[in-house]
């Protein structure tokens, strides 16, 4: 995960506290963390569709959802963060964050405030104008709390796929303890359906298989364990578009 991702994760994750959510602390738990029950889906969320991932226990559904947060968010921020309560969770989450550059109630209230009524997407298309790459990057989380994320990589001109990294994480929270395919470890990636729905809206599905995932460069907590054999199926229903870069 990207520095700027990690920092989205955290500002996200400190705003929704400090104003009195659940203890968040990704932005896949903004963006809606899957209830035990699949069809159970906040009013303000919708699901984008789904990946099932097998990593030899069976195949697990990984939810892709969007949500819209509040219009008055950057309001509820303001007024928590006034309180002794909100001074509480503020540093709880900080904690949680454990980096060394700590989130102020000023990040916190001006990310509210960015935000407000605005829909986060956990799956998403970006083009790349300067490397001419479009990048697909489709995100789930399972009712028991875990992380899956496929990245895939293709030509600008509608080529065929370049590149693919799979991901896991036992525990979405933490966004630095990830399983990874990396450059060494290829993902064979078969696409389905790619196409482009409306101006802003792409859909994709197909299948994966993976031999091997080992520990990301930063998840210590996980050295020494490694996953063998991994495979899976995704769909998703409602890829948003991004601004290019």
């Amino acid at each position: 995960m990207s520095i700027h991702k990690c920092l989205l994760a955290g500002l996200t994750a400190v705003a929704l506290t400090a104003c009195g959510g659940s203890d968040a602390a990704s932005a896949g738990e903004a963006a809606g963390q899957a209830s035990a029950e699949t069809s159970a889906l906040k009013p303000n969320e919708r699901l984008q569709g789904t990946i099932e991932l097998d990593i030899g226990k069976g195949p697990v559904a990984y939810r892709s959802i969007a949500t819209k947060l509040a219009d008055d968010l950057g309001k509820t921020a303001a007024q928590h963060l006034e309180s002794a309560e909100g001074q509480r969770r503020l540093d709880d989450a900080n904690a949680r964050l454990k980096g060394d550059v700590k989130v102020q109630a000023s990040d916190v209230q001006a990310f509210a405030d960015s935000v407000a009524g605005k829909t986060i997407y956990t799956s998403e298309l970006r083009d790349i104008e300067l490397i001419r790459r479009r990048n697909v990057s489709i995100r789930g989380i399972s009712a028991e709390g875990a992380a899956a994320a496929l990245v895939l990589t293709f030509p600008m001109d509608g080529g065929a796929l370049e590149s693919a990294v799979l991901e896991y994480a036992p525990d979405h929270r933490k966004t630095m303890q990830t399983f990874t395919t990396g450059d060494e470890l290829p993902v064979d990636v078969t696409i389905e359906r790619f196409e482009r729905i409306d101006e802003d809206t792409w859909s994709i599905a197909g299948r994966f298989t993976a031999a091997k995932l080992e520990p990301g460069v930063l998840a210590k907590q996980l050295a020494g364990q490694s996953i063998t054999g991994a495979s899976g199926r995704f769909d998703i229903a409602e890829l948003r578009v991004r601004p290019k870069i």
